[in-house]
């Protein structure tokens, strides 16, 4: 039994990584198609917000550190200090600069923001002009009208954290490759984390719909002993097929919820082995 059902899983997660790679080329013939070039653009705009959200969070932590070695040394000593000096500026000026470059670093990813989504945008008002043209059916319309956004901003969001993720690898190993092997072992177990939480997730889900099926049969005999009325119109009424179906859903939920809890904890982990790492450094 554990065997058959182990079978059943991975041909499920195997047909929807299949769905999953037809979607895809249906996305990229119906939206992008004609419009690689702005959507290249969007990607790399994505890229540079998660660049300026990294450097906003070291930028706050240095900026910090700096403002504690001026304070404590009366202004006589902090990092960079010989750069101040070399521009020749009143120690006066050090709160107010690196204030200004914190709030400038912080308001990077939100300016580049609004230049993606006006791209995006102009995609998707291509699309919706296009489908006037070619008289497709109202349904398709309201899809590409309702969906063509969120669509877009999902693609450029996975193609640049995956840029991001694999450049980042590659500058950690031009200068660490036994750091470049911790983070990446590390990925590894996180990514292996998230695709059998979705595996075990896709198996729910299958599994649920015969339970689906048994509540909506239960409604409709108890509504309509002929079983002939639409499912607009049935009202609901207490069953055990209705319970069940309840639990079942929110139990996926609840799973599915719970998994960002083990994530976060796995990244915790990650984040002190670096810092157990680095503190072992020579140099």
């Amino acid at each position: 039994m554990p065997h058959s059902k182990l079978y059943s899983g991975t041909t499920r997660a195997l047909q929807a990584a299949r769905m999953i790679a037809r979607f895809s080329k249906t996305l990229y013939i119906i939206f992008l198609r004609g419009n690689v070039w702005p959507f290249f653009v969007t990607v790399v705009l994505n890229f540079l917000g998660r660049v300026f959200n990294l450097a906003a969070f070291v930028i706050s932590i240095q900026s910090i550190y700096i403002a504690f070695q001026s304070s404590a040394s009366h202004g006589a000593a902090f990092k960079g200090k010989e750069y101040f000096d070399f521009l020749g500026l009143s120690d006066a000026w050090l709160p107010w600069l690196l204030a200004a470059l914190v709030v400038g670093i912080f308001m990077m990813p939100g300016i580049l923001k609004i230049f993606e989504t006006r791209i995006i945008a102009r995609i998707a008002r291509r699309n919706h002009e296009f489908c006037l043209e070619q008289e497709v059916f109202l349904k398709t319309d309201l899809f590409v009208t309702t969906r063509a956004p969120a669509l877009l901003l999902f693609l450029c969001r996975f193609f640049s954290g995956a840029s991001f993720i694999i450049i980042a690898l590659a500058i950690v190993a031009l200068f660490r490759v036994d750091l470049f092997v911790i983070v990446l072992i590390i990925s590894i177990a996180i990514a292996i984390l998230v695709v059998f939480s979705n595996w075990r997730q896709i198996i729910r889900v299958a599994e649920q719909i015969p339970q689906q099926s048994a509540y909506i049969t239960a409604a409709r005999r108890a509504f309509d002993t002929e079983r002939s009325a639409e499912i607009e119109e049935i009202t609901i009424s207490a069953s055990t097929a209705r319970e069940t179906h309840f639990n079942t859903t929110l139990g996926n939920w609840s799973r599915v919820n719970r998994t960002a809890i083990y994530q976060v904890g796995l990244m915790g982990v990650a984040t002190a082995a670096i810092v157990l790492f680095v503190f072992r450094l020579d140099d």
